[in-house]
């Protein structure tokens, strides 16, 4: 609710209910503090006691106002008329008594009070750092004598490689179950030669276990060589995931195998991933099937006449074009029926195989 009152100015102005009150109450107030005034006889008047009438200014002085302020008149509003909102309680006039100070304030037991220091220093141009900024490091700079705009190629940082890693760890492409295949199993230092009449053995039984597995119709291994430190194996698969699955599956079995004749109960056998490479043209299969019976010759293994590597399926393959010899010492392994026509017949345009071939470097 508001009320209409006018200003010493003749405005009138409209004040809600809560302004009325505090003036209502500051004229209380003043009447109050000139009431005791007269008793005390501080005040000529002893007419203060009264009632102020209405046509009186006295209220109005006493509330801090000047004598020529209109007074209330009969049936307006219950507030003075261009009565201002006091600051405070009426003050006494000027022949009242002084007004006594206040104690002086007395320090606490806890002593004065100490500067918190910011925790954030100035920076080189005289400014505390603002949000986002980077706090300079300089005493480490100052002790080190690096730039302090970069740390720079510091010895030693990052991380530590874990030996030499041939083949990068990063997803494998799609495979085409027209091309044949050509894995690179590589074991890690330490572990005696592969090339032994007992690993030779387990790994033909391996590839005969394999024939009985659930990838059994969409991979299967068709030559191999064994060397010294690494595997190289020939094989076709129908798609990607059967040529993880067949890949990863020789990989663990031949591990597995290996640490029973170790006499170990586990141990690392592969220091890396395999390494597959697709063939895709008829003229690829052909090096890589020569890089694979030959690769012992590259490793410095001496042969003479049309002998092959006896740690391979080369005894048994009918690509040769002079007839082999070898000295077996475990069964010699058959070559499955073939499914890609590269490996059948694609290769063999670009000539039949030599005995004498000797395979150059793939890198």
């Amino acid at each position: 609710m508001r009320h209409l009152v006018t200003t010493r100015a003749g405005t009138p102005v409209q004040r809600d209910a809560k302004w009325c009150a505090r003036h209502a109450a500051a004229r209380a107030a003043a009447a109050a503090a000139s009431r005791a005034a007269a008793v005390t006889g501080d005040a000529p008047h002893a007419s203060d006691d009264a009632p102020p009438a209405s046509g009186s200014a006295l209220p109005y002085a006493a509330a801090g106002h000047a004598e020529g302020d209109s007074p209330q008149a009969p049936g307006d509003s219950p507030h003075g008329i261009g009565q201002r909102r006091p600051s405070s309680v009426a003050a006494p006039r000027s022949d009242a008594a002084p007004r006594a100070e206040p104690p002086a304030r007395t320090p606490t037991a806890r002593g004065p009070r100490k500067t918190v220091k910011s925790r954030t220093h100035a920076g080189p141009n005289g400014r505390r750092p603002r949000r986002g900024d980077q706090l300079e490091m300089r005493v480490v700079c100052e002790s080190t004598g690096a730039n302090p705009s970069w740390g720079g190629a510091r010895r030693g940082a990052g991380a530590k490689r874990r030996g030499t890693r041939r083949v990068p760890h990063r997803a494998r492409p799609l495979h085409k179950d027209t091309n044949p295949v050509h894995v690179t199993l590589r074991a890690r230092a330490g572990l005696p030669s592969f090339r032994q009449q007992r690993v030779h053995a387990m790994l033909v039984r391996i590839l005969h276990r394999q024939k009985k597995r659930a990838y059994a119709g969409e991979f299967q291994v068709v030559e191999y060589s064994i060397q010294k430190n690494h595997v190289h194996v020939i094989l076709e698969a129908e798609d990607k995931t059967s040529l993880r699955s067949g890949a990863s599956g020789l990989a663990i079995a031949f591990a597995k195998q290996l640490n029973k004749l170790l006499l170990r109960a586990k141990g690392k056998v592969w220091a890396e991933r395999y390494h597959a490479h697709e063939l895709g043209t008829p003229r690829e299969v052909r090096n890589a099937l020569s890089y694979v019976f030959q690769n012992y010759k590259k490793h410095g293994a001496v042969t003479f006449g049309h002998v092959v590597d006896r740690h391979s399926s080369a005894a048994l393959f009918d690509g040769w074009a002079f007839p082999v010899l070898t000295f077996p010492d475990v069964e010699p392994w058959r070559t499955p029926p073939l499914r890609t026509w590269m490996l059948r017949t694609g290769w063999k345009r670009h000539g039949l195989l030599l005995p004498s071939d000797r395979p150059a470097s793939r890198r």
